[in-house]
């Protein structure tokens, strides 16, 4: 099975190529597809096009889509749980983030990433996304021709590529 991680910037697409092997996961290429700076093009367009002849190079029935949500959209924060169960940790942030949101608590999507367990606590990266934002991904996704296996964010990929998995 084929894994495409794409990133889509202000200036360029980052896609990854990664491969599952008996072995585990390999990177098989890393590409940037520079994006047109002319503020006369229509921006949704050129992605559009640049991914779909991507895509193109793929059998969509052997490959998952990963599509990233840009940070600029997302919350987050470190936050320490007294807990460490997933189901309490997930209950928690919605409510902890609730006063620290810059948009509507009943429009977004939280999420938790669990940091370090520490005794009987954790220390997670809790995150909430405007479900618009999300929405915006899987429309264009779409519009591309494919349907994605996974909506992230930029924040949590990066933080699964730097984790110390010892």
């Amino acid at each position: 099975m084929i894994s495409i991680g794409i990133d889509i910037g202000s200036f360029s697409i980052k896609v990854a190529e990664c491969e599952a092997t008996s072995r585990g996961h390999s990177v098989r290429r890393l590409m940037e597809l520079p994006l047109s700076q002319d503020p006369s093009k229509d921006k949704k367009i050129e992605i559009i096009d640049a991914l779909r002849t991507l895509f193109a190079n793929y059998d969509l029935d052997q490959t998952q889509f990963v599509f990233a949500v840009s940070q600029k959209y997302i919350s987050a924060r470190l936050l320490n749980f007294p807990f460490r169960e997933r189901f309490k940790i997930q209950k928690a942030v919605v409510s902890l983030l609730e006063d620290e949101l810059p948009f509507s608590q009943e429009d977004a999507i939280f999420d938790a990433k669990v940091v370090r367990f520490i005794g009987k606590g954790a220390d997670c990266l809790s995150m909430a996304v405007p479900k618009e934002r999300v929405a915006e991904v899987i429309t264009l996704a779409n519009d591309c021709g494919v349907s994605p296996h996974l909506v992230s964010a930029e924040s949590l990929a990066l933080y699964n590529h730097f984790e110390n998995l010892e």
